[in-house]
């Protein structure tokens, strides 16, 4: 059966990514994306329709390291890529050399910390967006612990669901 979940998730990613570009540009002519769409509202849809899919994951899964397994898959491949260009990336946009920035702890403890999903520890690279209003290289990362948190509680509530709908029955 076919759906639009991606159309519709396709819809809230760029919304995300119009408000973001009027937030962090500060271009007069992006302004008018910030009355009409709503990043927040965006993200949280993205999560609701995440959870819908990952669920469907879940209960199609063997075992619950099949489904640990496929999260892993889906997720930690893109997710190690884009911390790695990421710091390359801030190789190349800060204003030290390359030498100074690869000798930096903080571009280390970046990679270190993001790879554990523990991005609020590092978010920015040395000498990369200083000045902005919000200086993290990629400030997104966030969303990435909430969903593994939510993959998390997916078997969670679905035994809890199995049980009182077996309890109900019973009653």
């Amino acid at each position: 059966m076919r759906n639009n979940f991606d159309a519709v998730r396709l819809g809230l990613a760029l919304t995300v990514v119009f408000c973001h570009l009027a937030v962090l540009s500060e271009v007069a002519a992006f302004q008018p994306f910030l009355r009409f769409l709503s990043a927040d509202f965006a993200v949280k849809g993205f999560f609701v329709i995440s959870g819908c899919l990952v669920t469907r994951s879940y209960l199609r899964s063997q075992s619950g390291w099949d489904y640990a397994e496929k999260r892993v898959r889906r997720i930690y491949p893109a997710y190690a890529v884009t911390i790695g260009l990421g710091w390359l990336i801030g190789m190349v946009a800060t204003h030290l050399s390359v030498a100074n920035y690869i000798n930096q702890p903080a571009a280390y403890k970046y990679l270190a910390a993001n790879a554990a999903f523990l991005n609020f520890l590092q978010p920015t690279l040395p000498g990369v967006f200083e000045q902005h209003a919000v200086p993290a290289l990629n400030a997104s990362l966030w969303t990435i612990k909430v969903e593994l948190c939510l993959y998390c509680c997916v078997p969670l509530l679905v035994g809890l669901f199995r049980r009182i709908g077996a309890i109900l029955l019973l009653s």
